[in-house]
């Protein structure tokens, strides 16, 4: 489980007791480094269940071991200035292909497991509060980005055929435009 500030919580007795689970993410517990609100995002291509990503302001962390222990991912692409991230996906059939949503509309892929990031295509139309990133379980180049953004005349769902190189806005045609979306 997570709470504020990046602050990482583990149980292995199917809920019973928590332990304290941020060995190796430094901004946990630290308002000033770390989002107030703080996801972990599960790898679906691991049957135990050990791989696990969550995310501080401005840069990415994995656990290979159910959150024992975190590892930093890379920060190469990443801005050094002004980021703070806001989400993180993963494809089902690859680790190595990652995805993070950040302030100001912004989508950072990587296909080498986070070692290093390219910036996609600017997303039409966008409010700047993204919130999540997602991959086709049938097609890692296909990427969607969702967007909380409390405006309604901005897009809110977008998809990418082509892993990030240029969207498509897909609010609208039975799904509910102008409304936010957390995934």
């Amino acid at each position: 489980g997570s709470l504020y500030y990046s602050r990482i919580y583990k149980s292995t007795n199917v809920g019973l007791t928590f332990a304290y689970a941020c060995s190796g993410i430094t901004e946990c517990n630290n308002s000033s480094t770390a989002p107030f609100n703080t996801g972990i995002v599960s790898w679906q291509g691991d049957a135990s269940g050990n791989t696990v990503f969550t995310w501080s302001n401005t840069k990415a962390y994995k656990s290979t071991n159910y959150a024992t222990s975190w590892t930093a991912m890379g920060v190469t692409g990443l801005p050094t200035t002004s980021l703070y991230l806001r989400g993180l996906g993963v494809d089902t059939s690859n680790v190595n292909r990652v995805g993070l949503v950040a302030n100001s509309g912004r989508v950072f892929l990587s296909t080498n497991g986070g070692s290093s990031w390219t910036q996609s295509a600017a997303l039409p139309n966008h409010g700047s509060s993204l919130s999540s990133v997602a991959f086709d379980p049938s097609n890692a180049n296909v990427v969607y980005v969702t967007s909380v953004a409390a405006d309604a005349s901005k897009t809110h769902v977008w998809k990418s055929n082509d892993f990030g190189l240029s969207w498509s806005a897909i609010d609208g045609n039975g799904f509910p435009a102008g409304i936010p979306v957390n995934t």
